[in-house]
């Protein structure tokens, strides 16, 4: 026996609406070294401070391995994998690489004494 409340009439269809289109990234915070970085590596506000090359190198360094170590997490199913460290890793080292390759190099002193006009 047909419940008379449905018979005949269809019932309307939840309509789906996308918040957001996939390619707008507008909602996305823009990378900031203060903030980010402390939240993904244990350092000191003067480690933030890369005023040569080297220094900003071994903080990429410090980077990679942190995200080494975090898709090694992730290809073990380890419990404190965490996909949104993850990405927010990745994020950073991509910022931290393209800044260390806008950094100029060091230029070396030429060894030779500066010879007077005579």
């Amino acid at each position: 026996m047909r419940n008379r409340a449905t018979s005949g009439k269809r019932m309307p269809q939840p309509r789906i609406r996308a918040t957001r289109p996939p390619t707008d990234r507008s909602w996305i915070r823009p990378y900031d070294r203060t903030t980010d970085l402390p939240r993904l590596l244990p350092l000191l506000a003067a480690d933030l401070q890369t005023p040569t090359r080297e220094a900003h190198a071994r903080l990429v360094a410090l980077l990679r391995r942190a995200l080494r170590a975090e898709r090694i997490r992730a290809s073990r199913r380890h419990w404190t994998y965490n996909p949104a460290r993850h990405a927010a890793l990745v994020r950073a080292l991509r910022h931290e690489v393209a800044a260390l390759h806008r950094k100029p190099l060091a230029t070396v002193a030429s060894r030779r004494e500066p010879t007077s006009p005579a």
